[in-house]
């Protein structure tokens, strides 16, 4: 659980989606080109719990800390 501080859950959601599906799609490409096998990692799951604006997110252990890093740089506090 991700407790975020100056981004809206909802948002922060979609942009990680948006995000590790172009990773992975990138990472498929690549292992393809190369002649190797798709990796059939487990896709992380990231859920947006609204009211206390809230990350749920399960992940492998690497890709929990690439997620981890990207929260903690994205939930951060925006000059008005």
């Amino acid at each position: 659980v991700f407790e975020l501080k100056n981004v809206s859950a909802e948002d922060l959601q979609e942009v990680l989606e948006e995000f590790l599906t172009d990773a992975s799609q990138e990472q498929n490409r690549t292992q393809t080109a190369q002649g190797g096998q798709q990796r059939r990692d487990q896709r992380p799951v990231v859920v947006a719990d609204v009211q206390p604006n809230s990350l749920l997110v399960s992940a492998s252990k690497t890709r929990m800390s690439e997620i981890r890093r990207l929260i903690q740089q994205l939930d951060q506090r925006q000059d008005q």
